[in-house]
């Protein structure tokens, strides 16, 4: 999503698997509808480019009981996604925001707030989250699809990780990560909690 469209090659660059093996895992991923073929990328008939469908992976808690075990695959599934975002932010702290310009590091964001709520106060700020996110993935995705295609970035000119090649100019956009976590937040002050038993007393 991050890369673009990419063959299997491509992608070998960042993931560590030989590209045979990240062919059949395209291929699975396409089964799901997670990828797609973007034949009209292929620079000849041998070329296999691939293609992210929009979407994205997501799940609400109700999917979690459908079956034993899947839960516990949603929970690995999310903490892959968390090591990763941790490691996109670490990347921008400590290298990318030096490649930008000050404008650009005024305007991103990292910050963080305890708040005291219900739970449907909670519902309803994530309903709110995701009606302003909706709106600008709708707002970028509509100009990403009226760029004429040659302003569009190369999917072989900038892939993640690698630092040797120019980005494309995109009429001063860049790619965008929005990271968001609401969730309870299990707080207790220690000068309140119950000091442990001693070994070989009563509690």
């Amino acid at each position: 999503m991050a890369g673009g469209p990419a063959t299997a090659a491509h992608l070998a660059r960042d993931v560590p698997a030989a590209p045979g093996s990240l062919s059949y895992h395209l291929r699975q991923l396409a089964q799901h509808g997670f990828v797609e073929e973007a034949p009209e990328l292929a620079a000849d008939g041998r070329e296999r480019m691939w293609r992210a469908v929009v979407g994205g992976a997501h799940w609400e808690e109700e999917d979690l009981e459908a079956s034993e075990g899947v839960r516990e695959v949603a929970t690995s599934a999310q903490l892959m996604f968390l090591a990763s975002q941790q490691n996109r932010l670490t990347t921008w702290l400590r290298h990318d925001s030096l490649r930008f310009a000050k404008e650009w590091r005024s305007a991103a964001l990292s910050t963080d707030v305890l708040l005291h709520l219900d739970v449907e106060e909670l519902a309803t700020l994530r309903a709110e989250l995701e009606e302003v996110v909706d709106r600008w993935i709708t707002r970028s995705r509509e100009h990403r699809q009226n760029l004429p295609r040659a302003t569009r970035r190369d999917s072989s000119a900038r892939w993640p990780g690698d630092r040797s090649v120019p980005p494309v100019e995109t009429d001063g956009r860049e790619a965008v990560m929005v990271v968001m976590h609401a969730f309870p937040f299990a707080f207790q002050d220690e000068s309140q909690q119950a000091p442990a038993p001693e070994v070989g007393k009563e509690s």
